[in-house]
């Protein structure tokens, strides 16, 4: 008999168990006749074709069966599973003649290089707006710099210039003003392209204040805008002088119920708030930047950009360097999206109501992400296995290994629903990756701007597949030890490891500091990783920081910060 390994991987494969019936079978015969058998081509066949059977039920026994346990013992902890990953982008609309507003449930289609179909969806809610960007410029070291993105009359971009201005002696500051309709910048998306994943610039600009500038061209602080990330690490902008607001009033439709995770695009993508009528400022150029201006606008053009337009004021952290030459572009009604599709099918039940499993689409390269809803003939929603709360009749379902298993709801009377209807959520995993600028040009969805147009300015990035099963075991494992807790250092390295197997060490620093005109308690938790067990170190990165940070943060004590920060080693 061969020998035995690790439970999870195969201890018998179908060339090893044809080898062996046929070593069997050689002996027999030659005990029997005392002599070595002939090569015979049909028994050969055969007894591979018998060994392809034997193999999948050692298959079956060795890695799905204790996968499933292990699975069964998870979903009874109501242990959260850990998805695929959707690969992101960022898009931008064009064509626009009216404001309209788009959400997560908004379908578009792009073509791979290959020309297989991809769907995407914009991951937060946003307006959009016939907007023009007049101007753009970043002050810096005592110069204006005309940055990429804003227009002259008739869609010409500005001539790339500097000119000397007395007000950029101090830290760099981004001046953007826009011609909007009454409505103002509410809800508008702006993308500032930065180059690279995870920019300094990109890093200052969120630590930044946005400000919208008075009437008279001043900053005062009813004009202060703050920066809260949300889905997919999109930047969303919110009032100084107000609540915090909330994720789920920016992000709207069933699609959002699902969280698809910060992606490498997030924090390029800035969604402005409604504006109130009494904060729908215009002004004139402001008073220290008015000469510069004047002198990079064309002479012909002056009364462009003197008249009262939307200015917004970014000054940036002391220190911030090369703001001018790394910002690449500023795109307008602009928002990440990402590799999502809902999938909808009907699953028929048998009469005496069994559990009915399915695979969306049949393909196993399609991940679930998330169940937006299932409802049964009767018209009422299935609740999940683990729902200790739903009565015994109600319909149930459970995702299991990429499927979905189904229990029909059994009425009053002893019948059960004939049929459910599932609404899924599934992804491409790193399938979705490399789809290249450009590509995605459908809107399949309906929009009242029946003129507009999408693309995508950047290739997808940040798409990966579920975790293996050595992965689920050792998540498995932190929930027994852990308790869903992180207390220890010992708790916070179990809990790291089984999050991302590639985290090869973990060290955490409590510290304290003042945060809100408080003081509060931060683990600092510092992860690292080999750089060569990343495809794309800088995506892959930003999603192990911000998924790690809020998986840890839920299991943190109370009154307790968490901030991630992940070092890789070599080259």
């Amino acid at each position: 008999m061969a020998e035995q390994s690790p439970l999870g991987t195969s201890m018998r494969g179908a060339a090893n168990i044809a080898a062996e019936m046929r070593r069997d079978f050689q002996r027999a015969f030659q005990s029997q006749f005392d002599r070595a058998p002939m090569q015979d081509p049909v028994l050969v066949t055969l007894m591979h074709a018998l060994a392809v059977q034997v193999g999948r039920v050692y298959t079956e026994a060795e890695d799905k069966f204790p996968w499933q346990v292990l699975d069964d013992l998870m979903n009874g902890l109501g242990m959260p599973r850990l998805m695929a990953l959707p690969a992101q982008t960022v898009i931008a609309f064009s064509n626009l003649d009216r404001r309209e507003r788009i959400g997560p449930d908004l379908s578009l289609q792009g073509m791979t290089q290959a020309g297989e179909r991809m769907m995407f969806a914009p991951d937060v809610s946003i307006e959009l707006a016939p907007t023009t960007l007049v101007f753009a410029a970043v002050s810096e070291n005592r110069q204006l710099h005309i940055v990429p993105g804003a227009v002259l009359p008739g869609g010409i971009p500005w001539p790339p210039n500097s000119v000397p201005c007395g007000a950029a002696g101090g830290p760099p500051a981004l001046l953007l003003a826009f011609d909007a309709d009454t409505a103002g910048l509410g809800g508008l998306g702006l993308h500032v392209n930065t180059g690279a994943v995870g920019h300094k610039v990109a890093s200052a600009l969120e630590r930044s204040p946005w400000i919208l500038l008075g009437d008279d061209g001043v900053s005062r602080d009813a004009g202060t805008l703050r920066t809260t990330p949300t889905r997919g690490g999109v930047q969303m902008l919110d009032w100084f002088d107000a609540q915090a607001q909330d994720d789920a009033d920016a992000v709207e439709g069933s699609v959002a119920s699902v969280d698809v995770g910060t992606g490498p695009f997030g924090e390029s993508v800035w969604v402005f708030p409604p504006i109130p009528s009494e904060k729908r400022w215009r002004c004139a150029p402001p008073r220290a930047y008015a000469q510069a201006i004047m002198a990079l606008c064309p002479e012909d053009e002056t009364a462009y950009i003197e008249r009262r337009l939307v200015w917004v004021f970014i000054p940036l952290p002391a220190g911030t360097i090369d703001v001018a030459s790394a910002i690449q572009g500023i795109t307008l009604n602009a928002v990440t999206a990402s590799n999502i599709e809902v999938f909808v099918e009907q699953v028929t039940f048998d009469r005496i109501g069994n559990v009915v499993a399915m695979r969306p689409e049949g393909d196993e390269r399609r991940h679930l992400m998330g169940v937006l809803s299932v409802v049964g003939e009767s018209g009422t929603r299935y609740a999940q296995d683990a729902d200790l709360d739903a009565p015994s009749t109600a319909g149930r379902w459970r995702a299991r290994d990429g499927r979905i298993e189904l229990r029909p709801a059994r009425r009053a009377s002893g019948r059960v629903d004939g049929f459910a209807v599932l609404r899924l959520l599934l992804c491409d995993g790193a399938r979705g990756n490399g789809v290249e600028p450009g590509a995605i040009t459908r809107i399949t969805g309906s929009l009242e701007n029946v003129t507009a147009q999408v693309v995508n300015l950047s290739a997808t990035r940040g798409g990966a597949s579920p975790p293996s099963y050595s992965a689920a075991r050792q998540r498995f494992a932190e929930l027994l030890r852990t308790r869903e807790r992180v207390v220890t250092v010992a708790d916070y390295d179990i809990t790291a490891r089984a999050f991302d197997p590639r985290i090869t060490a973990v060290v955490v620093d409590p510290l304290s500091e003042i945060a809100d005109g408080a003081l509060r308690a931060v683990d600092n938790v510092i992860v690292r990783a080999p750089r060569a067990e990343f495809s794309d170190p800088d995506a892959d990165t930003i999603r192990l920081r911000d998924g790690l940070e809020r998986h840890l943060a839920r299991r943190a004590v109370l009154g307790r910060s968490v901030r991630v920060v992940v070092e890789l080693d070599g080259r």
